[in-house]
């Protein structure tokens, strides 16, 4: 539908094919590898530690970014390609975009407090640790 070359063709899709992939492996590691990671930790008695705040926080602006592009990555490519694309492709509002992805924008939010939460109950373990 959209009029370019097949050398551009290729390039954009291995091009996609390759970001989709590495989105694939991040993703998977972000939503299942850090909360195990937590978890583990966790288990065995190291729940406030840096490192688990140091995940709560990836795992947030990692979601607030997916997001972000979600949102806004459409209106980027009608940017770019405004002179490729025609007018019969008809974006959705950009409050329904929103909407849309509301919820992993709150997820992120939660994941953010929750980073704060142990991040308070890190200092507090330290203040414990030094008076002792």
């Amino acid at each position: 539908m959209i009029p370019i070359s097949y050398k551009e063709y290729k390039f954009i899709s291995t091009s996609l094919s390759i970001l989709s992939i590495t989105f694939i492996f991040l993703l998977v590691y972000i939503l299942l590898g850090l909360p195990i990671q937590i978890l583990i930790n966790i288990s065995r008695g190291k729940a406030f530690i840096k490192k688990n705040i140091q995940m709560f926080r990836q795992m947030s602006v990692a979601l607030f970014i997916y997001s972000l592009l979600a949102i806004f990555f459409p209106y980027l490519l009608r940017v770019l390609f405004w002179k490729t694309i025609p007018d019969d492709f008809i974006l959705p509002r950009i409050w329904e975009s929103v909407f849309n992805n509301l919820y992993t924008v709150l997820v992120a939010v939660g994941l953010f407090l929750i980073g704060k939460a142990f991040q308070k109950g890190y200092m507090l373990q330290e203040e414990q640790d030094l008076t002792v």
